[in-house]
């Protein structure tokens, strides 16, 4: 056998394994007990009916936060939001006063209060359930980026490498610049969503790589 089929055995069998590791560790993972990581940090954002919104106002419910903007071009955001709307069907009206969904946006300037109930009720979102926040400034949203580790930063890489190099800085975030709202940012960032409890303490953080659907539904119904 050839060096050639050699590596194509190599790479096939790799992904055959991968593959039923996932199936394994799934419902392994869905029967581990929620650890408290930490206290989730504070915020005060908008809303998409332009109202003051504050983590401790959701306090005594399960909460959880995704990160997104509305003119996202990869598959995370849509992939996300559409992992809420599942949720949203799977778990309301019987959930309704013990469960709260925050999708944040990442692009504040150009994700207007406006805009978020747009795209909301573009998903079916019941918005007394499921709130789409933004704020007045950029540096208000990279606060809470930032405190939730969410990796964002403006596509434009050498503007971002020359940012880090010169500022001698180890962060990703830098300020994204609008004429007005006419234009959306483009922006790299991570895929992150995170469970919160009824006393505000973060219980799971899922990223692009653990976000298996079935097993969040698990999760949120462990911890009602």
């Amino acid at each position: 056998m050839d060096k050639k089929n050699l590596v194509g055995l190599f790479i096939g069998f790799m992904i055959t394994s991968g593959v039923l590791m996932a199936f394994i560790l799934a419902p392994l993972a869905q029967n581990q007990p929620l650890t408290v990581i930490k206290r989730a940090p504070s915020f005060t954002l908008i809303n998409q009916d332009n109202q003051t919104v504050t983590l401790e106002n959701f306090e005594n419910k399960i909460i959880l936060i995704g990160f997104m903007y509305t003119a996202c071009q990869d598959e995370f955001c849509p992939l996300m939001t559409t992992h809420f709307k599942l949720l949203q069907s799977d778990l309301f009206p019987k959930l309704d006063t013990d469960f709260q969904m925050l999708s944040i946006t990442l692009d504040p300037l150009y994700d207007t209060p406006e805009r978020l109930k747009t795209y909301g009720s573009d998903y079916g979102a019941n918005f007394s359930v499921w709130q789409f926040l933004t704020a007045h400034t950029q540096a208000e949203i990279n606060k809470v980026v930032d405190d939730y580790n969410v990796i964002s930063y403006a596509k434009d890489f050498f503007e971002w490498f020359n940012t880090t190099i010169n500022n001698s800085t180890s962060g990703f975030k830098l300020s994204i610049h609008h004429e007005n709202e006419t234009y959306p940012a483009e922006l790299v960032h991570s895929w992150v969503s995170v469970l919160i409890d009824r006393t505000l303490m973060i219980r799971k953080i899922y990223t692009s790589v653990s976000w298996i659907y079935s097993i969040a539904k698990d999760d949120i119904l462990g911890l009602i």
